[in-house]
């Protein structure tokens, strides 16, 4: 990126900020989405300053603990059963197909590398939690949250992975 400018990603149907160049950011799927290592992050409503307490217990009485991504962005925890959740994916893709049409290769990666990962969410289902942008919209993109290993410090941390049908400005 340029520096001093920060790159917020943003979801090409409902217009939600979803991520930013702040965070580290890899293409897995076959590039076909970014996965980010969040952490865990106190706040209170009298502060937008996100505090990484180590010790919960130092945290003001009124403060909540929350994934700095969904805080950063507003998302939206939502709830889905595996059945409404396959429902929701399939019409998704089909409009991603439909908004990269003509770009032969976008599509190809993207059914490559969108199949085996929507295969590993229902195999791991319970492992998920499901987030939509700030607007609710049911019909956008969502970010997806587990916790998984972290190599780096062999500590469980919040990965969040979300589709890159974006757009970036």
């Amino acid at each position: 990126g340029i520096p001093g400018i920060m790159i917020v990603y943003t979801d090409v149907f409902s217009d939600d900020e979803f991520l930013s160049d702040a965070h580290a950011i890899t293409e897995v799927a076959g590039n076909t989405m970014f996965r980010v290592i969040g952490k865990m992050i106190t706040v209170t409503d009298d502060c937008d300053i996100g505090l990484d307490l180590e010790d919960e217990d130092d945290a003001p009485p009124e403060a909540r603990t929350v994934l700095n991504l969904v805080e950063s962005f507003h998302l939206q925890e939502t709830q889905y059963d595996k059945k409404s959740f396959m429902g929701y994916i399939k019409a998704l893709m089909k409009k991603i197909l439909t908004h990269l049409e003509g770009k032969d290769e976008e599509i190809a990666v993207f059914k490559a590398g969108i199949q085996p990962f929507v295969k590993e969410v229902i195999g791991s289902f319970k492992e998920w939690q499901f987030f939509t942008g700030e607007s609710f919209d049911p019909d956008a993109s969502m970010a997806l949250c587990r916790w998984e290993d972290h190599p780096r410090d062999r500590r469980v941390r919040p990965c969040a992975l979300l589709l890159q049908a974006r757009s970036a400005g």
